[in-house]
């Protein structure tokens, strides 16, 4: 998820010898610039992606594995399309997500409810989660999706 830019940095270095000295002359000798390109790498604070949810259909995101000190999600995400512009999104683990699919209530570690405009702030714990953007509410109507993961 982490894109990486590299920038690269020009330092400019100048070497000014001391002054030679000769018999009542004074003479100054500069060196040429050396040019040296030092390459830097920089993380971006947020990631942008767009996707499509189908109507009377889902679309989801695998989370981790993370390991014994989990992670803290911090994201945002915007629905467009239809009526209500609305989508439902949940947080799910892996047992979660199979009864999910099956039809069966379970608990989830993130629910949105239907909305246009969301955030999620929420802490898990080791293993694998599933980001659900869900639109099987709607029957004719796909939601275009906006997600900004702020790292």
């Amino acid at each position: 998820m982490k894109q990486t830019l590299s920038i690269v940095l020009l330092i400019i270095l100048l070497a000014i010898p001391a002054t030679a000295q000769k018999s009542k002359r004074k003479r100054v000798r500069t060196a040429k610039p050396k040019i040296v390109y030092v390459p830097v790498v920089v993380e971006p604070s947020e990631v942008t992606k767009s996707f499509i949810v189908p109507a009377n259909g889902y679309s989801t995101m695998t989370l981790g594995p993370y390991g014994d000190q989990g992670t803290t999600l911090d994201m945002r995400y915007e629905a467009q399309g239809g009526s209500g512009n609305d989508i439902e999104v949940f947080i799910l683990d892996e047992d979660g997500m199979t009864n999910w699919k099956n039809g069966h209530s379970t608990p989830t570690f993130y629910n949105s409810g239907r909305k246009t405009v969301g955030n999620i702030d929420v802490t898990l714990g080791e293993g694998v989660y599933f980001l659900i953007f869900n639109n099987k509410f709607s029957t004719f109507t796909p939601k275009a999706i906006t997600l900004t993961i702020r790292e």
